[in-house]
């Protein structure tokens, strides 16, 4: 999705939360190769289908790259946070090194 070339598979696995049929990508049925055959034709003959496919897709996955980052940014902030609580005695108290 963020590579900006379009998606063609079958929505299963870890794609299917992204992969959406005609708005982020083209979607067949699992060992339909009559229908990836198809898919695969249909973006051949719509270039301007495939370039809006391709754009959604890429728009998507920055969306989702975000929010896993904001998520990340947050869980690391909050650990060093309470690391920080704690060696400045926190919930532990102070050791008697730290007197």
């Amino acid at each position: 999705f963020l590579s900006q070339v379009l998606v063609v598979g079958t929505g299963m696995g870890g794609a299917s939360e992204m992969l959406k049929h005609k708005k982020t990508g083209l979607e067949y049925c699992p060992y339909d190769y009559h229908g990836l055959f198809e898919m695969i034709k249909l973006s051949i003959n719509d270039q301007n289908m495939t370039k809006n496919l391709v754009k959604n897709a890429f728009f998507a996955g920055s969306q989702i790259e975000k929010s896993i980052l904001s998520q990340v940014d947050h869980i690391f902030t909050d650990t060093l946070n309470k690391k920080i609580i704690r060696s400045n005695g926190g919930i532990y108290g102070k050791s008697s090194a730290c007197i």
